[in-house]
């Protein structure tokens, strides 16, 4: 059979050498895989905790109250239970757990593995033990948020991103004070349609070229989207949105 020059070569060589050159072309590959690639900086890890933000917008604003909720350290316990206060989570098809376990591959959270006294299981424990045995160890775990997840949250935070939208197109401003003023109490589309067309709020598009009119559904979405509403069998006015009003003069 005709062989390659290196296997040519490589028979040439006595056993014990040509047993050397394996190990030693073997050692030279896993020491080009062992070798630490260069760690993230710090933008490249909060963009890769926005990219997890933006993933989903029906997850967004329940990952960034999590990052928040979770600038101090929580068990997973308490986690779960605030999450299930969030309107946004009722409309959700993922449990607390999987949205969380985004977060941390994202690098928005650590995670520590606790005990069952609520200590935290280091390296030290588990030593010397299989992993069936280090596994028995993890009881419960806690939540962190790490400086990017807190960079990446602090990015979406829904005061910023209103204020945003409401000196973005001068046009609508008033449109989006009305319909805010409007949501103080829950309403429905159809309430949010009529009223808008009551008040002869019938905006025209953005777009030079186009006779389309904007519909209530794309108002509602850019601020839903900016945290000035939040639906909750019906559409209501946030934290957020009440702040804008008030800035604007708007008080009830």
């Amino acid at each position: 059979m005709e062989r390659t020059p290196g296997e040519a070569a490589e028979a040439s060589l006595p056993l014990d050498d040509a047993a050397s050159a394996c190990i030693a072309a073997c050692a030279e590959t896993a020491q080009a895989v062992d070798e630490p690639t260069e760690e993230p900086t710090f933008e490249e890890r909060v963009a890769r905790v926005r990219k997890t933000l933006h993933s989903r917008g029906s997850f967004t604003e329940i990952m960034r109250k999590t990052l928040v909720f979770c600038e101090t350290r929580r068990n997973i316990e308490d986690v779960e239970q605030e999450m299930a206060t969030y309107p946004e989570f009722r409309y959700v098809d993922q449990s607390q757990r999987n949205i969380v376990a985004h977060l941390v591959n994202a690098g928005g959270v650590d995670r520590f593995d606790l005990d069952q006294d609520g200590n935290e299981v280091t390296p030290e424990m588990t030593e010397g033990l299989s992993e069936d045995e280090a596994d028995e160890l993890v009881c419960s775990y806690a939540l962190q948020t790490t400086d990017a997840g807190k960079a990446a949250a602090d990015e979406l935070e829904p005061k910023k991103r209103l204020s945003a939208l409401l000196d973005s197109i001068a046009a609508r401003k008033g449109a989006y004070l009305d319909l805010l003023e409007f949501c103080r109490e829950p309403r429905t589309y159809q309430a949010v349609a009529d009223a808008m067309k009551a008040k002869g709020l019938g905006l025209k598009s953005t777009n030079a070229l186009s006779s389309l009119p904007v519909h209530p559904s794309a108002l509602l979405a850019k601020l839903e989207s900016t945290g000035g509403l939040v639906w909750d069998e019906g559409w209501k006015l946030t934290s957020a949105g009440a702040a804008a009003l008030k800035a604007a003069g708007r008080t009830v």
